[in-house]
Parts: C-alpha cells; structure tokens; sequence
C-alpha cells in the first residue's frame, strides 16, 4: 500500500525519460538522474541565514517597487508558464546552434541535446522574441545543457539561439567574468527553479532565482551586467532572505517548505523581469488543489519582509561557486540526532556548518566537549546504539550515497559507504547487540530498509509508500521495529515489523512541518516527536493498545526533532533552536524539565 500524497509526486518530463527508482536521489537531484544540482558548498546551496544584511539592502528594494508582493512565475503544461526540464537519454547526435552572443557561448565537441522534441519555456508556439529557454539534463554525464532563446528547428537546420552555457553539476566552476550564460546574470537556471517534488519531499535546499526590472552591475556568484539603470538598482547576482520574524505558521505545511527556504537560502536577482517575480518549473502539479492552494500563498508574502544579504565574507574566489560556511560558530548545520546505549548514556551527532560530523556525549554527570569525525554530510544524521561503548552513526554524503561510522570501545572506526542514492536523512535502530537496522527514501519517494546482522550488510529491501520526510525508527524488543514518516497528506504515518512480517501503513494524524522522531522506553512503548505548523515540538505516545492525544512541548524549532530514552519513564528530545545551537528537554517520568540550551559543534 502507498500513503497518500497529493497530486504528482515528481517532475514531468518530456517522452522517453528514464526514471530510476530502485535504489535510495539527493532532494536536490532531478528526478531520472543521480545528479547532484552543484557540490553541497556551492553558494547556490549555501545556508545564508546567518549572513549579515546588505548595506545596500534598503536602497535596492525601494527600486524594486513594481509589486508589493512575490509572485509565482510557474505553471503547468496547459498554461505554458514556468521552464520545463527535459532529461532523458539525449539525441544520437547532438548539435550546436549559432548564437547571437557567440564569444559568450559554449560550443561542446558533441553538441548540445536537443531535438524537435525538446521542451522549450512558452511551449513550441511561444513568440521568437521571448525567452523561449531549454534546459537539458544528460543524465549519464551529469552535465546541463541551457539556451537562450532557442528557435524552431526541423531535420537538417541548424538550430538557432540567443546564448547557450554547459555546465559540469560536479563543480563549481564559473561563467568567465563578463560572459552571459542561457541567464542574464550568467548563473544557471535549472538548479534555481522551485520544483514540486521538492517541496513534497520537505525541503527546498537552494536559493531561487528571481527577477528585477531594472539592475545596475553585478556581484558574485553574477559573471554578468545586464543592467540599463544607474547605481541604486539591485546588481545582478543580489540575495534576498525573508526575515526570520515574519510568522510562516499561518500557512499550509507544503508552502511553510518554501518560506523556509526563502529564510534559507533566499532569492537570487538572475534575469530581468518584473519585480520579485520568482521562477519554478512547467509541471501540472501546480494545477493540482494544494498546488493552486501553495501558488495562492505565495502570492500574499510581502516583498518588504526581505532583506538583501552579504555575502562576500563567505566567497573562496570570484571564479568559484565554492563559499565557506555562511553560519555562526558553534551552531547546527541540521538536525541533531541521539541515542542511548545503558542507563544515563547519551550520545548525540550533530553536523556542523563545517559540514562534518560532530559528536558529544552525556555520561550521568557532565557534557563531553564536542569531537569532529570528518566526513561530508549533506543530511541529517541517524544514530543508534546497543550498548555504553558502541555508537553508530549514519549520513548521506557528498555522493548522495549512504556512509557509516561506529565509536567502539572508545575508538572510531572510518567512514564505510554503504551505497544507494538517497533522497534525504538516514533513520537507524538496534534491537541488540550486532544488530543495525537502517531506512531510507528512496528515488521512488518509497522507504528501504538495509540491516547488519554481526556479519555482514543484506541487499536494499523495498517497503513501499510514498514519504515527504526522513524516516525514523526505533525498536520496542527482540525482533520489532515501528517506523514512522511524514506521507503526502502530511500527517505521520506508521509501519511495524511484528518478527515475521511487516505490517501495513498506518496513519498516526497530526499535521507535519519536520520529519518525526521516534524513542521507546520499553515493550510496546512508543514516543512520537515531531515539529507541528506552529513550529512548536509536538509528542505522541502509543501505551501498546491506543494512542494518547497530541500533546505541545513548546519551543520554536528549527529542525527536525531528536529523541532517546534509555529506559522506562525517560526521554530525551534535542532540536534545533531559532539561534542554530542545540537544545535539550527532558522527561523524568512526572514532569518535562525546562529547555536547556547546548551550545553547537564549533565547526563554524
């Protein structure tokens, strides 16, 4: 059985796309490939949040002032609004138009993709004189083809455009300064487009692009001035952040996705336009109920809650995308994850703005100092632990592969990959010594499951439904398993192994804005924490027989919970606070303590 999910579950794309789904594809990653959108420190994928505002900001918005809110420039296929992405095994033979702006163009040895086929922004009917963009995904190479203004070709023309640009989504190479690319601002357009299967999956992580009708200049990550207005004017390249005070818990779970993003990473100035007009992709979810309920409110957020960013302090070089880490010290990159191995043993992973993984641990008494154990996470952490002196960590990576670490009698072993190509966070479990069970979603939105045995890995199994979040699990005895996710109605929703078969989904209720964390204190014991629309932690607990009500911990959580009990009438809950650092409540079997501010893993 499927959990339910509104409308379309992944982009649409033109005849002949090739869609993996048998292996766990990074929530970046297009749909059909195994491509990551640009190396995790890519600027275009870089947490701006703890950037310090623009000088400029307040002069460049006061030339901003065509339309007081955003506006969605996205659509379906009927309507022709939006940029449609082609990926598919690309043509036999590939072949180069000629451009207007040749010296600005890239000319590939094997041409680009394309065909009468092709999709093109505004539809085949689209006037000459308009965009008319294709962009094109080889998904073997992991290159994207993009054109400006690509006219109508048939069999034996050569093709037309404006510009054309190949980029490696490897790198993080950029335009030559002063080049154009198939954008205005000489980015790239595909990674900064809001995709639906993106916001369905939880999490938008990457700026979006948006237009301005007049710019003056250019600044990093631009390579390009294609203003005509005099300095004032937002330059090309400028990062707009929705403030982190405007109230986001008013609207629908799948548009808060979105507002989070524009806290995150934020509106890029790439092309000219009207004012604060942001783009998306041609898909016909958009036309689907929650998709024209997410377009709706998009078009109420104030153009006035942004703030332009600056972002020099975070550049490498201004010929690379590559940026340090935009965060403060010592605070959480993503959310943390625990577990508990004996009686007063906590073990908490963090991954900070460094992008590794951190750890600290609780003894009964005090907080170790936090320890990094290398790595390249571009997830949240899962973790599990079946005693006081072994602790296993799990992550995606850079690959978007799954990778293992385990401290061990007090000695870390190294990364060990364990392969599949993830869509978000691992979720771990053991219900005894030698045993790991770990989950996943896979390309298919489906959870997969892979186990350790004391000897060795089985093979990926397949367990079905449909998930928009991470996945986490816990064990309530010998042989038993729940686990629990976040469907496409956004409610939690449950799976169990009961020894010899797994059950079927089970709906839990609630409304989701984060992935659920689960804990149990003993047989048939469960705690279900989760972050609601109100941004607050929620809990959940099943007594064996039935479920309790829905109870607000309060809090303002910027991340997923974390949650652990070492035994019965104890559990602990750790999330993300407003600040980025760790914070910490606890049930003692009567009563929840205060919240308890930890500081981060000072990989800032």
């Amino acid at each position: 059985m499927k959990l339910p999910i509104a409308g379309l579950c992944a982009l649409t794309f033109a005849a002949g796309t090739l869609l993996t789904g048998l292996m766990p594809a990074a929530a970046a990653a297009v749909p059909g490939t195994s491509c990551s959108l640009f190396p995790a420190d890519n600027i275009l994928n870089t947490d701006i949040s703890g950037l310090p505002v623009d000088a400029m900001s307040a002069t460049w918005k006061g030339n901003m002032a065509q339309n007081a809110n955003l506006h969605p420039d996205l659509g379906t296929f009927a309507q022709q609004y939006g940029m449609p992405i082609n990926v598919a095994p690309p043509p036999t033979t590939g072949v180069t138009p000629t451009f207007a702006y040749d010296t600005e163009s890239d000319h590939p040895a094997g041409g680009y993709p394309i065909d009468q086929n092709t999709l093109i922004e505004g539809g085949p009917g689209a006037p000459s004189g308009s965009d008319r963009h294709a962009l094109v995904v080889n998904s073997s190479s992991c290159k994207l083809f993009e054109l400006y203004n690509l006219q109508n070709f048939t069999n034996g023309q050569t093709p037309a455009a404006g510009s054309g640009a190949v980029w490696d989504l490897s790198s993080n190479a950029m335009r030559p300064a002063g080049w154009t690319s198939a954008d205005a601002a000489g980015l790239p357009i595909m990674p900064l487009l809001l995709r639906p299967d993106e916001i369905l999956a939880g999490s938008v992580p990457h700026a979006i692009r948006v237009t301005a009708h007049c710019a003056h200049g250019y600044v990093w990550p631009a390579s390009h001035d294609a203003g005509t207005c005099v300095a004032g004017f937002p330059p090309m390249g400028a990062r707009f952040r929705l403030r982190s005070g405007y109230d986001i818990t008013r609207f629908s779970a799948n548009t808060q996705v979105v507002l989070r993003a524009f806290e995150r990473f934020g509106l890029i100035v790439a092309d000219n336009g009207a004012d604060w007009y942001f783009q998306g992709t041609t898909d016909d979810w958009w036309g689907t109920v929650a998709g024209g309920q997410l377009v709706s409110e998009l078009k109420t957020i104030p153009a006035a809650q942004f703030d332009a960013v600056d972002e020099s302090g975070v550049q490498v070089s201004p010929s690379s995308y590559m940026a340090t880490a935009a965060g403060p010290a010592s605070s959480l990159a993503r959310a943390p994850a625990v577990a508990a191995g004996a009686m007063n043993r906590l073990e908490v992973a963090a991954v900070g703005q460094d992008r590794q993984v951190w750890h600290r641990s609780w003894n009964g008494t005090s907080w170790s100092a936090w320890d990094g154990e290398g790595g390249v996470a571009t997830s949240d952490p899962g973790t599990a632990s079946w005693s006081s002196t072994r602790f296993d960590v799990f992550v995606r990576g850079a690959d978007n592969a799954l990778w293992h670490k385990a401290l061990d009698t007090g000695a870390w072993s190294a990364w060990e990959r364990l392969g599949g190509t993830l869509a978000g966070g691992p979720g771990a479990a053991t219900w005894g010594a030698g045993r790991l069970d770990v989950f996943v979603v896979g390309t298919d939105r489906g959870l997969w499951h892979k186990t350790w045995n004391g000897a060795a890995w089985t093979a990926w199994e397949s367990l079905g439904g449909i998930l928009t979040s991470d996945p986490s699990a816990a064990s309530t005895g010998a042989n038993r398993l729940d686990v629990f996710a976040r469907g496409g109605d956004n409610q939690l929703w449950r799976k169990s192994w009961d020894g010899s078969s797994w059950g079927a989904w089970l709906p839990v209720g609630g409304v989701l804005s984060s992935a659920a964390n689960v804990a149990s204190q003993g047989a048939n014991l469960l705690d279900v924490f989760t972050r609601g629309t109100d941004g607050h932690l929620w809990h959940r607990a099943w007594n064996g027989t039935q479920w309790a009500v829905w109870e607000s911990l309060g809090g303002v959580l910027t991340s997923s919970p974390a949650a652990s009990s070492w035994g019965a009438n104890r559990l602990d809950v750790f999330a993300r606070g407003t600040d980025l650092q760790l914070w910490h409540r606890s049930w003692d079997g009567s009563t929840w303590s205060a919240w308890e501010r930890l500081v981060g893993p000072p990989g800032g």
